[in-house]
């Protein structure tokens, strides 16, 4: 099992066991921090860089999570979020498309 899968087995794991953090991602990487990783959880007010290297970071489990949910549709947001983060794609999508140079 690699690292990847172990951190996704985890993200999973706090995504079923709290609701809300299908819908935040901040929170559901506070979830996992306090959950699985002691050694950072008891320093959620302040991390330490040396520690904070040691924890998984951000993009990876906001990445999972648009994993889980998108690609494999379990543990998806609640309706607001869901139509919110559409927008926010549409939004993205649209911006970035304005970027390209025309030929």
């Amino acid at each position: 099992m690699t690292d990847h899968d172990r951190l996704k087995d985890k993200v999973e794991k706090i995504l079923e066991m709290y609701p809300e953090s299908r819908n935040d991602d901040r929170y559901l990487w506070l979830l996992l921090i306090r959950e699985f990783y002691p050694c950072g959880s008891k320093y959620i007010s302040f991390i330490p860089y040396d520690v904070l290297k040691k924890l998984p970071t951000f993009e990876s489990v906001t990445r999972l999570r648009r994993e889980i949910q998108n690609d494999e549709g379990r543990f998806p947001p609640n309706e607001a979020v869901r139509k919110r983060r559409g927008l926010k794609e549409t939004e993205y999508h649209n911006y970035y498309a304005d970027k390209k140079p025309r030929k």
